[in-house]
């Protein structure tokens, strides 16, 4: 299906019904396969698959259900799809009416290629209760649902900061020795964001500017030569290659990726990375205990949140005296003792 909207990038969706016979199945993967391989726009495909890609997703699994799952693993991988994340029942589809007869799995569920994700930053993906049938019905937001509340973000440094060439004064000039360190702090970070504001700016609105004012330049230049604009296409060149930099360092530090090639600055990995992330960690409805109801009031879920990590750091009866072991462990020297006891030096 050929998805379209005024003033919008259009993009594919396919909906998957894929057979009960694992040869089948075989043969729908190689199309789809042929078709991400001929079409280069964004693309969702979701549906019911009839397979599994963990063991956490059967409520049984064999060597045959392990060994299918590395295939539709590999498949995935293989055509680069990235799954939406998914909120509500783990598994999708049941049967069986008793203890003895019950199974349950995963079936159902959602990917997208990069270029889709890009452009639907926020998706994400609810499977509904399953009531008139044994597979539960998945509702897909391409612009995500509502979320349980914003609360305010924390404070966080932004390494791109470092590259400013006022950064250093700037730190210099409101850093106070003799203030209260944990206020102080604070005040920095107030300072900290008015400056990223005001100053530093949006990198992402800068490059726009920069490849705007490049745009016009090379379109001037295709007219006429004139050495003061080739000067300026020069100047405006090395302001982009900065926040290029700048925007790299950036998603490199928002995606949390421990690996990246030198002079490397396609920054659309690190986007998807960092989207990636975001669907993984991103807590939508939480359960207070495996069999109760999904909590999405937000107020609730801080309170059951605060009450788990209250009972986990409660003392659990009395520490037991005399249970460490004595007289096998070597003593500190004189020498050492007075190493630890050093002042600090520059």
């Amino acid at each position: 299906m050929d998805i379209k909207r005024v003033g919008a990038t259009p993009w594919y969706f396919t909906e998957v019904y894929a057979s009960l016979d694992p040869t089948k199945r075989n043969e729908l993967w190689q199309e789809l396969k042929d078709f991400s391989n001929t079409n280069n726009k964004p693309w969702l495909v979701a549906g019911d698959f009839n397979e599994t890609r963990f063991s956490w997703e059967r409520s049984s699994s064999s060597s045959e259900t392990h060994r299918r799952e590395t295939l539709f693993n590999e498949w995935v991988q293989d055509i680069g799809l990235l799954e939406i994340e998914f909120s509500g029942p783990a598994h999708t589809w049941s049967r069986g009416k008793n203890i003895h007869t019950y199974t349950s799995a995963r079936l159902d569920r959602a990917f997208c290629n990069g270029d889709w994700s890009l452009q639907f930053a926020n998706a994400a993906s609810k499977n509904l209760l399953a009531i008139g049938s044994d597979h539960c019905p998945v509702l897909i937001a391409p612009n995500g649902f509502a979320p349980i509340s914003n609360v305010n973000k924390p404070f966080k440094f932004q390494a791109a900061w470092l590259t400013h060439e006022n950064f250093r004064s700037f730190i210099e000039e409101k850093w106070d020795k003799n203030a209260p360190l944990i206020p102080h702090l604070e005040k920095i970070a107030n300072d900290l964001q008015d400056w990223n504001k005001k100053i530093f700016h949006n990198i992402f609105r800068k490059k726009r500017i920069l490849l705007a004012r490049i745009g016009g330049v090379q379109k001037c230049l295709a007219q006429q030569k004139s050495r003061d604009i080739i000067k300026l296409e020069a100047k405006l060149r090395k302001e982009l290659d900065e926040v290029l930099e700048q925007e790299e360092l950036l998603w490199y530090q928002k995606s949390r990726v421990e690996w990246i090639q030198d002079g490397d600055r396609n920054t659309t990995f690190f986007h998807l990375s960092t989207i990636a992330r975001r669907w993984r960690n991103k807590i939508s409805a939480i359960k207070e205990e495996p069999e109760s109801d999904w909590i999405h009031d937000k107020n609730r879920v801080q309170e059951v949140i605060v009450k788990y990590f209250q009972d986990l750091f409660l003392a659990e009866g009395e520490l037991e005296q005399g249970s460490l072991p004595t007289d096998i462990f070597p003593e500190f020297t004189s020498r050492d003792w007075n190493n630890l006891l050093r002042p600090f030096t520059q």
